[in-house]
């Protein structure tokens, strides 16, 4: 005897297909709480950087370190195979160059990728520590970068665990760095995506928890310092 199998009624079948689609929708992720207090962004006049930062190609990246002293990093050479960033910190009203802290040379040996070259600083202080997230051209400037992150715990004299962000399924290829990071409540952090408005959620060692899209975000909170 063959047995008849009988088909769902249709409503049944689009409820079903509802309750699932609502199921997805809590499992997409949403923005970390933000702190509630204002965070202060560093943002001192161009005609305050040091000279070479003045003349980089692309936006200096200022943070201020836990001491109070701000510190800033930039690109060098732009886009020849000699590009650098470079920091220097602000000991009063004077800086002081610590020197070249990432590089194609440097940036190639510690991921054990090809790359062609280096760019877009981006400085973070978060206590003791300095994280700095930049773009390596594994291929050229025109078919994307991937994102590096670098730790230094000792003022920026010295840069370690230097690793490629997964910020995409691609190795990390095709990525870029947005403009202003935001910090959160729990020490973690919101790094901006410039290509499609994503962010990534870190961890305050720099980790990636996660990739967010939101449909929606406010203006970064900030506030002068003295």
């Amino acid at each position: 005897m063959i047995e008849r199998i009988v088909a769902p009624p249709r409503w049944l079948a689009v409820a079903l297909f509802g309750c699932g689609l609502i199921g997805a929708g809590w499992r997409i992720p949403t923005l970390p709480h933000m702190a509630p207090e204002s965070i202060p962004i560093a943002r001192p006049a161009t005609d305050e950087l040091p000279p070479t930062a003045r003349n980089s190609p692309a936006p200096a990246s200022v943070t201020r370190l836990a001491d109070g002293r701000l510190a800033v990093a930039w690109l060098d050479n732009g886009d020849a195979d000699s590009a650098a960033i470079w920091l220097a910190i602000q000991d009063g009203k004077n800086w002081h160059e610590i020197g070249r802290i990432a590089s194609r040379e440097s940036t190639a040996a510690a991921a054990f990728i090809h790359i062609q070259g280096v760019g877009h600083p981006m400085l973070w202080a978060e206590g003791s520590w300095l994280h700095l997230w930049y773009e390596a051209y594994p291929l050229s400037h025109s078919m994307g970068a991937s994102i590096m992150h670098s730790i230094s715990t000792d003022g920026g004299r010295t840069w370690n665990r230097t690793l490629r962000l997964e910020s995409s399924p691609f190795g990390g290829l095709g990525s870029h760095l947005g403009q202003t990071p935001r910090p959160l409540a729990d020490g973690g952090l919101l790094l901006p995506l410039a290509q499609d408005g994503s962010w990534l959620h870190l961890a305050a060692t720099g980790q990636i928890i996660d990739k967010i899209r939101p449909p929606l975000m406010a203006a970064p909170v900030e506030a002068a310092r003295p």
